[in-house]
């Protein structure tokens, strides 16, 4: 029997029954999620029956599925009709480093926001480094608002396999970047599924993979639980429909709608006094947070709010509370900057009181302020109340709950990031599941402590093109990244030379070969919600998937596809009907 039990984990592991792959692998070897490290020859266990069916498919007839499936995510993006598919095994150990980052990011937050902020006793991070993280994201005036009951977020850090090495023959799962609180695919975990079951159907048979619905099932269940210890219900707010960048709110929408969890929309740049499209709103009365509702024949119910689940950027909620000063400063000058019919001189005075100071790192937000109310030929914002006024005093007086409330969008920095596996042995006192991409910094500080140039770092990445990944610290969307390999020469001296100008908005990342999947790299992000009592990862993580001839970068809007993943049961595998026939009379 322990034979049969040994014999059976080995089993669960492999991912193929390939030889072993040799030692002297190259480094740069990007690992095939189908056929492995076998040249093209073998396909890997969790594939078999599922690569020939999609092999078999013409181009025309993938031209058809891209269409059909571009309407079926409401013209968003169209889906790969390849999914990625994951072992138990792999998806277990994904599960659970996702779950130990997500406790380490809380455990920093709470010893942050208590004060007691030990991680700078004990050396992890300089004071100067969280000071310039946390005023790049605005967010050091929230300190005597965050309620520790309230450090709840959404959390979706994104994974690479990377390519074959002697350690890791099957490629080392790595963590590229974390992304907290508004992320994206929370939306379309349960429509990638539908979709593809319905063009595919035998893919789900083949794998007996499980599905997303017992996740949210779970998540809006213990909302309300969390909503009935404030004494009301929870309620999903999110921008108005002419903001959202695509329809994945709306998707969102439904299955909290369908569960019985209402929806407000919200103007970041109106008081919400107007109803809704859908005849909703928020208000706040003796500093309780309350949900109206109006009916067909005008009339108004009210009912008492206990959980607010921020389905945006959360200092979106209430723009103009005090501690959205500086925010809302850089929010109104970013739009100024995007309208064309600005004055020049205008446009180069505003983009120049945006620029940090080199040396303490702060920015003068009343000369930007005073600047667009005098030079502006649009109305700007400031003075007026935005957004839910008072609910922010609300959840900080502990009068209703959040998840992804302001003051934690900083933990999503890309420098921030680079501290990760530190944090994750000072909290829990593990060893990290996953690993951080090798990552620096172009910035150090100099014998004074002010932040200075790394010469060594910038010369090592200028004259290594091929070797590394540049990227900006506030990137979004995969906007401000520069893979190495990709770029032209010219192109890349251009980047250093904004390196060399601002080192601490840059940080660099080893370049590391995407797995590949039929002709396409891609990521996977699994999405997650970090609370008081722990993380509760979602079963089915999300992937995206982009061409390999393109600039490197996962970017659905890059010609990208979104990809369905599935987790194969391992008792579908070769190695374990081998191991019946074998062993068991």
């Amino acid at each position: 029997m322990r034979f049969l039990i040994l014999f059976y984990i080995l089993c669960l592991t492999l991912t193929s029954c390939q030889s072993p792959v040799s030692r002297q692998l190259a480094q740069q070897e990007a690992f095939d999620e189908v056929y492995g490290t076998s040249g093209g020859s073998e396909t890997r266990l969790v594939y078999q029956g599922i690569i020939e069916h999609y092999e078999a498919l013409s181009d025309e007839e993938k031209a058809q599925l891209a269409k059909a499936t571009l309407k079926d995510f409401d013209g968003d993006n169209a889906l790969l009709p390849l999914p990625r598919v994951l072992s138990e095994v792999e998806f277990d150990t994904l599960k659970r480093g996702v779950e130990q980052r997500g406790k380490a990011l809380r455990a920093f937050l709470k010893d942050h926001y208590s004060g007691k902020k030990s991680y700078l006793e004990a050396g992890l991070m300089p004071k100067e480094v969280i000071d310039r993280i946390i005023k790049r994201a605005g967010e050091e005036d929230w300190a005597t608002f965050i309620r520790p009951g309230n450090l709840n977020f959404w959390y979706g850090p994104d994974v690479i396999r990377g390519p074959p090495s002697p350690d890791f023959p099957e490629g080392q799962f790595l963590v590229v970047e974390d992304n907290p609180s508004f992320i994206g695919g929370m939306g379309d975990l349960v429509r990638a599924r539908e979709v593809l079951d319905r063009y595919m159907p035998i893919y789900s048979k083949v794998t007996q993979s499980g599905t997303a619905e017992k996740f949210y099932e779970r998540l809006i269940s213990d909302y309300k639980k969390r909503a009935e210890r404030f004494g009301g219900k929870p309620v999903v707010v999110q921008y108005v429909t002419e903001l959202t960048a695509d329809n994945e709110e709306m998707r969102i929408r439904a299955l909290m709608e369908n569960a019985g969890v209402d929806v407000v929309f919200i103007d970041p740049y109106s008081r919400n006094q107007k109803w809704p499209e859908n005849g909703k709103r928020l208000v706040t009365k003796k500093g309780e947070l309350f949900l109206e509702k109006k009916t067909k024949s005008g009339q108004i119910k009210s009912s008492k709010v206990g959980y607010v689940i921020a389905n945006m950027n959360p200092q979106d909620l209430e723009l103009s509370h005090p501690a959205n000063m500086k925010y809302h400063t850089l929010a109104e000058a970013e739009w100024e900057l995007e309208q064309k019919n600005i004055k020049k001189s205008y446009k180069e005075a505003l983009e120049n009181l945006m620029k940090a100071d080199p040396e303490t790192g702060d920015i003068d937000y009343e000369a930007i302020r005073n600047l667009i109310k005098r030079e502006s030929p649009y109305a700007n914002t400031f003075g007026k109340k935005l957004g839910v006024e008072g609910l922010f005093d609300a959840a900080a007086n502990g009068k209703v709950g959040m998840t992804n409330g302001p003051g934690m969008e900083f933990v999503g920095d890309k420098e921030f990031y680079i501290y990760m596996e530190d944090f994750i042995r000072f909290y829990l006192n593990e060893e990290p599941v996953l690993r951080n991409m090798e990552t620096g910094s172009f910035s150090r500080l100099n014998s004074k402590g002010l932040e200075a140039l790394d010469k060594r770092a910038l010369n090592k990445v200028t004259r290594n093109k091929a070797r590394y990944v540049v990227k900006d610290v506030l990137g979004r969307g995969g906007d401000a990244v520069w893979v190495g390999p990709k770029v032209s020469d010219e192109l890349w001296q251009e980047v250093m030379k904004k390196v060399e100008a601002n080192p601490s908005r840059f940080i660099y990342q080893q370049f590391n070969a995407l797995s590949t999947l039929s002709g396409f790299i891609g990521d996977i992000r699994l999405i997650s919600d970090v609370h008081s009592r722990g993380v509760r990862v979602a079963d089915i993580p999300w992937a995206r998937v982009v061409g390999m001839d393109g600039d490197g970068k996962v970017n659905i809007s890059a010609n990208g596809f979104e990809a369905t993943v599935l987790v194969r049961k391992m008792k579908t595998f070769g190695c374990y009907q081998l191991m019946r026939s074998l062993l068991i009379p």
